[in-house]
């Protein structure tokens, strides 16, 4: 549902002409978490209440990426690759909306009844850090096509095999896979 960059260094091993082993570190990352939110609802009494209701909502995972492919080589063109990503989860960039009610005879605020907040909770511990697994893992099959003697693109279905967020926390039971669909771009030294 969106573009991530992917940036890393790799290198192929050559068994002979027709099969290779490929592997690499990259730094890539995941946004456009859909089911992913905790909300926090707090009442304070004094004269009246006060109700605070928090939605916690995660905006960027990034991983270091470590994949691993066996290519078979058609030509000196063409390969089709097939193997695995471990990723293991670096941080985390969340986004916390706070919304403030007020029922009270003496004002505790200056503003409406009603108001929202933005803010960056981009939190590297706390409460927050373990709602999501440090490591995921996902399986790919691909193409890959030589343009020139240094510039190569391969494209990659990859399916995830793991949840990467721990659903307890959001008390929200759905699967959440890392699967993903990639366009690499990569130059030959």
């Amino acid at each position: 549902r969106g573009i991530t960059p992917i940036l890393g260094i790799g290198v192929t091993h050559c068994f002979n002409q027709k099969w290779s082993l490929y592997s690499a570190l990259q730094y890539g990352s995941i946004a456009y978490l859909k089911a992913s939110t905790k909300t926090y609802t707090t009442t304070k009494y004094s004269f009246g209440s006060l109700t605070t209701e928090t939605v916690i909502k995660p905006g960027i995972l990034n991983y270091l990426v470590v994949p691993l492919r066996l290519q078979y080589h058609f030509n000196e063109n063409n390969a089709i690759v097939a193997g695995g990503n471990i990723s293991f989860l670096l941080n985390k960039k969340n986004k916390a909306e706070s919304k403030y009610s007020q029922v009270a005879p003496v004002p505790v605020y200056n503003t409406s009844n009603s108001s929202l907040n933005s803010v960056d909770a981009s939190v590297p511990g706390g409460y927050y850090a373990s709602s999501f697994n440090r490591l995921d893992a996902s399986i790919g099959l691909g193409y890959r096509r030589k343009i020139n003697s240094h510039f190569f693109i391969t494209a990659t279905a990859n399916y995830g095999l793991l949840d990467i967020k721990r659903d307890s926390f959001f008390s929200q039971y759905k699967f959440e896979r890392n699967s993903s669909l990639k366009l690499v771009l990569s130059y030959t030294i």
